[in-house]
């Protein structure tokens, strides 16, 4: 696996991401330990070429935009903050066929979910 710049001290990264194909308009929220939060997905994409991950997120969604993230102090504030907007989201509301890690975190775009979820990372910071 390729080198990817992760952040040091313990700390972690809550991001919220816009994933769309030309079916699918949906928003993913995460935690991770890559400073660019987009190569999480990318990590998660070489991970598939090398046959440890079942699929892609970057086959299934062509677009990947991160729209905002925020550094926490702990992997346990990241989650924290994580199962907000979850909650807050409510329940899953889309279906792929595809076993993807971390799509549990993933629902259909909307205004009032993308404000919730912008309204958390800013209130982090």
């Amino acid at each position: 696996m390729a080198n990817y710049i992760s952040l040091k001290g313990g700390k972690y990264k809550l991001y919220l991401a816009a994933l769309q194909n030309d079916k699918l308009n949906l928003l993913k929220v995460g935690v991770t330990k890559f400073v660019d939060a987009k190569n999480r997905f990318v990590y998660n994409h070489q991970a598939f070429t090398e046959g440890i991950e079942q699929d892609s997120y970057i086959n299934i969604f062509p677009n990947i935009t991160i729209c905002d993230s925020v550094i926490v102090g702990s992997k346990e504030r990241a989650e924290e903050l994580e199962a907000i907007i979850l909650s807050r989201w409510g329940d899953k509301d889309f279906w792929v066929e595809s076993k993807l890690s971390g799509i549990t975190e993933v629902r259909k775009y909307t205004s009032q979910r993308y404000a919730i979820a912008k309204s958390v990372i800013n209130g982090a910071r």
